[in-house]
This record gives structure tokens, C-alpha cells and sequence, in this order.
């Protein structure tokens, strides 16, 4: 079901009137200007300070580059140097170790700012003496830290200009905002968000995770792009989920699948029988 949904979605990119007619072209970048939230004046300016950091249209527009979603984050430049620290490998080997002192040494060693949320950690009976039994090599740092954590019911998160060691249930109340910028995958992004947009919720976090069922998620479309509120987590998800799409969007439809999927052709206007002479 979902290889079909992603299947649909190339499909009808590639055939919607609103693709052939705008030529495959792409829209330029929404307003800055556009109030999002009359109640939350964060919000806005966070959405005006994300969609400053987007390419032009232009520089968008290279024939022989995979489509891609470009998604920019409301993190300072700390927390962005932070996320790019996370992805490079390092050996994890600790055996019975306290879990503040491991903390400790991985700060020194990667040169990572690292906090321990005590209070979230006490309401649910974790110490900082912990003793963490782990031992994996050359594993991603964000990796490593999950598989080492989640046993414990921790997790992390990157935040105020640290990377937060808390607990997972902690980490679900907290929220941060990213606008993805969807330009290159096509104009069914544009025509139809109620498409791309039950397929996020529906495929990412739980029924919990967004506005709908209580959460702290929600979405708001605009011409080139999706401002997506919701946790580190659930973010994580939704970058998986956008890559399926790239590389659905990188593959050439079927003809059973531009079949299936292509929208019914217009039917010429109804005229009315010549009169016979």
C-alpha cells in the first residue's frame, strides 16, 4: 500500500494540469510576509526566519540534480554544527560505566555540549550512576546514542544550543519547527496537499503525534512547501518519509501505474445535434 501511494504521487505530478500547465516549472519561495499564526507571534517569526534561508527558484533549476526536499530547521548555528557532529562514527565501548560519566567522556571526546535533564530523569527513577553496558563500533554518534539510551526509556535532543540527554517521555513534549521545502518533487505538492499531507500523518509518529488526536504536530501548506511542527522524533520520520519519495519520484512510472493512477482525461462540452437540412 504504501510503495502504491508513492507510486501515485510520481504519477500524478507528472500528469496534473497544474504540472503541464506551469510547463515542470517551479513556484518561487513563499511570502515571508504571510502571517501563520495570528496567536503565535514564535511561530511567525520562526517561519520567516526559515524561509529566508531558501534558494531562489533559479538556483533550483538544475537539469541534472535528483529532485530533493530541502529542509531548514529553526536551530542555530550551534545546534546545526551539533546535528552534523551526530552523523560522524565514533566506538562506543562502555562496560558498567555510570551513565553521567559516559556523557562526560563522549563531550570531551567529540567536542559536543552535553546536558543531562536531571529533573526528567528523577520523575521517573533514573540515575545519573546508571551503569550503561554498551559496545558497538563505528556507528553514527546520533545512532549509537539511541541504541545505548532507549533500553534506559532516554533518548536526546538538540536544544538550546546543546545536545539535552532526557527521558523518551520528556522528549515528546517537546517540539520544534521546520519548513520543507518541496519545490523540486513536483506541483502535486502544491495541488493537492490533503494528498501529501494524511500521508505524513499517517505514516509518521503515532495517533497521538499530531493536532488531530492531541499532539503537539501540525502542518500548514503553502505554494512550495510544508511548515511542519512537531518533535525531533517525529522529524526524523518525516526526512525518512521525503527520501522514499525522492527516489519514487527518480524512478520512470509504469504503464500500468500511469493506468492506474493517471487522472480521467476532460470530456469536450456536450453540443447539441446539427439540425439536418
Amino acid at each position: 500500500m504504501r510503495q502504491q501511494f508513492f507510486s501515485a504521487c510520481l504519477v500524478m505530478a507528472l500528469t496534473t494540469p497544474a504540472f503541464s500547465q506551469y510547463g515542470g516549472g517551479l513556484p518561487q519561495p513563499p511570502d515571508s510576509d504571510v502571517v501563520v499564526s495570528p496567536n503565535d507571534r514564535q511561530v511567525n517569526e520562526l517561519y520567516k526566519r526559515l524561509v529566508a534561508q531558501m534558494p531562489s527558484t533559479a538556483a533550483l533549476q538544475d537539469p541534472n540534480a535528483a529532485p530533493t526536499v530541502h529542509i531548514h530547521t529553526n536551530h542555530t548555528a550551534a545546534e546545526k554544527a551539533i546535528t552534523a557532529k551526530l552523523n560522524q562514527p565514533i566506538t562506543f565501548s562502555y562496560e558498567g560505566i555510570g551513565l553521567s560519566e559516559v556523557m562526560q567522556y563522549i563531550a570531551e571526546s567529540q567536542q559536543i555540549p552535553i546536558v543531562i535533564e536531571e529533573d526528567a530523569l528523577n520523575d521517573e527513577g533514573i540515575p545519573l550512576s546508571e551503569p550503561i553496558h554498551f559496545a558497538l563500533a563505528q556507528i553514527p554518534i546520533k545512532s549509537g546514542l539511541k541504541i545505548m539510551l532507549s533500553p534506559l526509556g532516554l533518548t536526546y535532543v538538540v536544544e538550546d544550543n546543546s545536545l539535552k540527554i532526557t527521558t523518551i517521555t520528556a522528549a515528546d513534549e517537546k517540539s520544534m519547527i521546520c519548513f520543507y521545502d518541496t519545490r523540486e518533487l513536483g506541483y502535486i505538492l502544491f495541488t493537492d496537499f490533503d494528498v501529501i499531507i494524511n500521508a505524513i500523518q499517517s505514516q509518521t509518529g503515532d495517533d497521538y503525534s499530531w493536532d488531530a488526536g492531541g499532539g503537539v504536530g501540525s502542518i500548514t501548506a503553502f505554494p512550495g512547501g510544508l511548515l511542519i511542527k512537531n518533535t525531533q522524533k517525529v522529524h526524523e520520520q518525516i526526512a525518512d518519509f521525503f527520501k522514499l519519495l525522492e527516489q519514487q519520484y527518480a524512478k520512470p512510472a509504469t504503464s500500468d501505474e500511469q493506468n492506474q493512477y493517471a487522472p480521467p482525461k476532460p470530456q469536450p462540452d456536450f453540443a447539441p445535434p446539427k439540425p439536418q437540412n
